[in-house]
């Protein structure tokens, strides 16, 4: 936590981090962090946004980086829905990286998507839009779903309550228009059975394009859609990034990933895959072998290994690279015994087996 009071210079209780996004060096009073409040003085970001850039990191990289610190991976495709330029442009030249529009090419209908926007991606940003699009709002979520290739991820971030039902505002939306009767802003809704509906009090949010709220979501439904829509792994980033100006004041209407399935650890290389009973491999002084791991991820802890059915012992993490003692009951038995690396937020991983010879 980078709460840090510099005497005469800072006042108490302000925050000090590097932008998520323009990678400066910021100070805010930590009191006066809001969703919506510009609080980077050099880019302009706002909590919201550099949440948004932080759950994306943490999606493709399994860490948290300031995009000036993304590495370049115009292989990995993504797709933006409306999305702040202050990011946008900046991702673009990071990953291989397309914002859409609604209203303005290129353009992303998220309720009807094309056949070639199926499988097209690896990764979907969508910050406060799924309040806006037409019921329902399933559609939405299931072409989400259906435009990620792989074990893609839905990156996004809705208004939302805590409890409670998901408020739909015009459930029978079909063919409507905006009229100005006066000062006041009239929906008027043709419905699919031929009825003419009429709304007063409309809300609408702030930007470009279709700016009307549609509903307003309950966290509890909201994971039911994804649920539905086929999402098995969803994490709602409620954590705080200090050092990169992340907090949430409120804990609703957070950033959240959503994945088909949960990740795997890849595994690069591995080692030494075959040992003797006489002399294993990196022999310690229990008579045990031992085993390396190269994964494509750092690991902030220790994973679990698992060797046959017996837990490792003396597991190391640097960087990228784990290692472990092989079981001493192993080591003394031939066979085949398979190799399982697993770590928090992870599926556990066959990396192989390891052979023990006579």
């Amino acid at each position: 936590m980078s709460l840090l009071n510099f005497g005469s210079t800072l006042p108490a209780g302000t925050l000090s981090f590097l932008c998520k996004i323009c990678g400066e060096a910021c100070s805010v009073v930590a009191a006066e962090l809001g969703r919506e409040i510009p609080s980077c003085a050099h880019c302009g970001s706002t909590v919201r946004m550099r949440g948004m850039v932080h759950a994306l990191s943490t999606a493709l990289f399994f860490k948290s980086l300031a995009i000036p610190d993304f590495p370049e991976r115009k292989d990995l495709l993504g797709k933006g829905m409306s999305d702040w330029e202050g990011y946008a442009k900046p991702l673009a030249k990071k990953l291989g990286y397309t914002n859409t529009f609604y209203h303005k090419p290129p353009r992303l209908y998220i309720t009807q998507i094309t056949q070639e926007d199926q499988a097209s991606v690896d990764f979907l940003l969508s910050t406060d839009v799924f309040e806006h699009v037409n019921p329902p709002v399933s559609r939405a979520f299931e072409n989400a779903r259906a435009m990620l290739r792989g074990n893609g991820a839905f990156v996004f971030s809705v208004p939302y309550v805590l409890t409670g039902q998901t408020t739909e505002h015009f459930p029978n939306l079909f063919e409507y228009r905006i009229e100005n009767r006066g000062a006041k802003k009239i929906l008027v809704n043709k419905t699919r059975e031929g009825r003419t509906e009429e709304f007063e009090n409309l809300v609408f949010h702030g930007g470009e394009g279709e700016t009307l709220e549609t509903r307003v979501f309950s966290l509890p439904n909201l994971l039911n859609d994804l649920a539905h829509a086929g999402f098995a792994d969803v994490k709602v980033m409620s954590e705080p990034c200090f050092e990169h100006g992340i907090f949430w004041p409120q804990p609703w209407s957070l950033p959240i990933i959503a994945r088909p399935s949960v990740p795997s650890v890849v595994v690069s290389d591995w080692g030494p895959r075959s040992s003797f009973i006489s002399a294993p491999a990196n022999q310690n002084q229990s008579d045990c072998g031992a085993i390396w791991i190269k994964t494509e991820l750092i690991l902030d802890k220790p994973p679990m290994i698992t060797v046959g059915d017996l837990k490792a012992q003396g597991v190391v993490c640097g960087k990228q690279l784990v290692t472990a003692f092989v079981p001493a009951e192993i080591s003394r038995v031939a066979g085949k015994y398979p190799v399982v690396i697993e770590s928090a937020g992870f599926a556990a991983t066959l990396v192989g087996e390891l052979l023990i010879h006579d």
